[in-house]
């Protein structure tokens, strides 16, 4: 008990760290005068619940500083809201728990003007990312979003006689877009008519198409993404490999004259520029794994003309990728980023602004859209905003009138936030100097002086093959002599994903109970050089693994850990699947494991994910799903964890969302179930109402509480087993010592005796050969 309130505690410091989501920066168009607000989310005790609040500033341009307007404004977790473009109005848009319903409100600067319920026109509003919109036209007089289409027609269930065909307990249509959108298969445009007070759908889009992410070009035109819709759906969250395309349509109903305005594979983030004459977007031609490097496009729309201004880095040297830095030489991974900001047309339209990963850290850059490239250099028109240098994380969170605002974050650092131009963001001597601090997390809680990190690149060849690690640990202080005893390896799941150098407090809670984390983003992670990312695919549960044990011995050999540190292994999702497999391959090395969400058994999990091709594209298999053979089958079991299930020896912690689609609970308990009927230590949690990420706030507190209360226990048994195998060890010595120095008298003894005795034999004969 003693050990639980401990860790509550601990947990409760650093999860309660707001942590800021979105930022917005305007003129008021009255006085000129520049605000900007921030989106920040944060997690309450004891109620476990999530609070999202708006903190509000006015910046001084003149004296370089900013006022903080107390006190911070409690919305909703679920609302989205939207500024017009002349700043005169705001609204607010949520589903209900009602059916059905959903409330919109429109304020101007004085006060709330309505608020308008609608009722069975629509479904719930969409606010995840990949179809989410919400905007005021041009004119003020509309604003467009995206709702599940609510089917009037067939909402009656169809009687055959006396006898309902579709019963309570029957589903008609199991169809979705998976994870995060289980139920949701019907995304359309919406545009609700703010003097008539009414929402009407936007016709002229075709069933086989999902739109999302709509823009106004003007009063009566929309632009928005459309994903194409296969016969069979599968999960869209995190994967930015569906097929879709840009279009255009128009709200006339009887000429919506639907337009097709791209041609690669898939493409998303549409942003017009200050004129409405050219537009920005992301694309990729197509790709087998669920994430991969953008293309940074502009369609000129009176030409219909598109020009790729950054392309994906191609060549076969990845050294050959640069952009250049004060005349050096920078290599360039490749554009990693999801979605652009509203506004990142700047400059008088000569300029995108953006922000991507990079290796393990994040970079905000600049493109020129005025210049073409040379031949003899690819990317000649990327430019740095933020210091090429520097390892923490720099977000942008919007842009105005060439100004910009941004989010700094490294593991230690939750939070800095700066206003200013972009030419004063290139070094922290600048940024102090010119620019203005709008937020700090310093000032909320320092615990930078508790904890130090450090990035290490590690080569496998060159940096052809090269990968990264993170390390996290307290600092000690001088009259600290004790070595760390036990390092926590922690992989990132996707795979195509990445851990970087930002702030996550689950992190800094182990780190604070005195372990070390070892954070790897092996080869196959975002933010590298296409050659370096894809060279992951086929290798699922060789190259990760290697790259992973590797790391490990990198930190030995350059005594980051030293040779007594016990290790450990957490991770989860594809994490959880590397964390196995190591458990699994090296039976005698990882003491204590913990995994969320673990992918166990590809072959299975192709038939049970809502992303089936996963398991087709990591494993290299080149076909579609549910049209596998025994031998892909056999593939697959062969790349998983559960081969090497009769090795483990490590005690396993298994934390699993019940109502998980992406890894179903079924790849945890069939991991269990081996353990258990193998004599193995093993425990299994399963939490009931949660889905892929475990994130609802009371799950999160309890998954991390437990592994911190399971990696206590086990690290203490092995101490125990240790000072007993030493206690051991040190009485069989004493007792091998006397034995050893009872026999060496018997033996010196016999040897003397037979000594004199061969002497004496032989005296009279060697005396004569003599």
């Amino acid at each position: 008990m003693e050990s639980l309130q401990k860790f509550k505690l601990e947990y409760e410091k650093y999860a309660t760290i707001p942590t800021i989501s979105s930022g917005k920066l305007f003129l008021n168009p009255k006085d000129q005068q520049l605000f900007s607000f921030l989106t920040f989310k944060q997690t309450h005790f004891p109620a476990l619940t999530k609070t999202t609040f708006l903190n509000n500033y006015h910046i001084d341009l003149a004296q370089k500083t900013s006022i903080k307007i107390p006190f911070p404004i409690e919305i909703d977790n679920e609302t989205l809201f939207a500024f017009s473009e002349n700043g005169n109005f705001y609204a607010t848009i949520k589903s209900t728990d009602e059916n059905n319903t959903t409330l919109i409100s429109v304020w101007d600067q004085h006060r709330k003007l309505f608020t308008q319920s609608i009722k069975d026109m629509h479904k719930k509003i969409y606010n995840e990312s990949f179809f989410s919109c919400f905007s005021f036209s041009p004119d003020n007089s509309k604003l467009l979003y995206v709702a599940e289409f609510f089917d009037k027609e067939n909402q009656k269930n169809p009687n055959f006689g006396n006898k309902s065909f579709w019963d309570n307990d029957c589903i008609r249509n199991q169809q979705d877009w998976g994870e995060a959108f289980s139920g949701l298969s019907t995304p359309m445009l919406f545009v609700f008519d703010i003097k008539q007070k009414t929402s009407q759908i936007v016709s002229g889009i075709p069933e086989n198409i999902s739109p999302g992410s709509g823009i106004w070009k003007d009063d009566n035109t929309i632009i928005f993404n459309g994903y194409e819709k296969p016969d069979v759906l599968m999960g869209i969250e995190y994967c930015y490999n569906r097929k879709s395309a840009i279009y255009q349509i128009s709200l006339d109903k009887e000429s919506p004259n639907l337009e097709r305005l791209t041609t690669f594979f898939t493409v998303r983030s549409p942003r017009l520029n200050s004129t409405k004459t050219q537009l920005a977007f992301l694309a990729a031609d197509e790709f087998k794994v669920h994430n991969n490097p953008v293309k940074l496009c502009v369609l000129d729309l009176q030409t219909n003309k598109i020009r790729v201004l950054v392309d994906v880095p191609k060549s076969k040297n990845v050294k050959d990728d640069y952009v250049l830095f004060e005349e050096k030489k920078i290599y360039f991974p490749g554009l990693f980023l999801h979605q652009l900001i509203e506004n990142c047309w700047i400059e008088n339209d000569t300029k995108i602004i953006l922000n991507t990963q990079w290796k393990s850290t994040g970079k905000i850059l600049s493109v020129d859209v005025t210049q073409e490239n040379a031949q003899n250099q690819q990317f000649a028109n990327v430019s740095f905003i933020t210091d090429p240098s520097d390892d923490g994380v720099w977000s942008l969170l919007d842009s105005n009138h060439n100004s910009i605002i941004a989010k700094y974050s490294t593991p230690c650092l939750p939070y800095q936030v700066y206003y200013g131009n972009p030419i004063d963001f290139i070094s922290s001597n600048m940024i102090q100097k010119n620019c203005v601090c709008l937020e700090n997390s310093l000032d909320v809680i320092n615990i930078d002086n508790d904890f130090e990190w450090s990035l290490h690149q590690i080569h496998v060849d060159d940096i052809e093959s090269e990968y990264e690690m993170i390390v996290l640990q307290k600092k000690r202080s001088t009259k600290e002599s004790e070595e760390k005893k036990y390092a926590l390896v922690s992989p990132h799941g996707g795979p195509v994903s990445i851990y970087s150098t930002s702030f996550i407090f689950t992190n800094l809670f182990l780190c604070s109970l005195g372990y070390q984390i070892l954070i790897v983003n092996y080869r196959g992670s975002l933010g590298f050089h296409p050659k370096i990312l894809n060279s992951l695919t086929g290798k699922v549960g060789t190259q990760d693994i290697n790259d992973v044990q590797n790391a490990v011995k990198f930190s030995r050999e350059n005594q980051i850990i030293s040779e007594k540190t016990q290790i450990g292994v957490i991770g989860g999702s594809h994490g959880g699947f590397i964390t196995t497999h190591l458990i699994g391959q090296f039976p005698d090395f990882y003491k204590v494991a913990a995994v969320r969400n673990p992918v166990i058994n590809i072959a299975i999990m192709s038939t049970t994910s809502d992303i089936p091709d996963w398991c087709t594209a990591e494993t290299d298999i080149p076909k579609q799903p549910f049209t596998l053979n025994s031998d892909d089958l056999r593939e697959m079991w062969n790349a998983s964890p559960i081969r090497y299930v009769d090795n483990v020896k490590t005690p396993i912690l298994m934390l699993i969302g019940n109502v998980d689609r992406r890894v179903p609970k079924s790849q945890g308990i069939e991991f269990y179930k081996s353990l258990k009927l193998r004599g193995k230590t093993t425990e299994i949690v399963i939490y009931e109402k949660d889905r892929h990420p475990l994130s609802r706030p009371e799950t999160q507190a309890d998954m991390f509480i437990r592994m911190a209360l399971w990696l206590e226990k086990i690290t203490k048994e092995l101490q125990k087993n240790y000072k007993r195998i030493t206690k051991e060890l040190q009485k069989n010595h004493k007792i091998i010592t006397k034995e050893l120095q009872n026999n060496y008298k018997i033996i010196i003894k016999e040897l003397q005796k037979n000594y004199k005795r061969i002497i004496k034999k032989n005296y009279k004969r060697i005396t004569k050969g003599l």
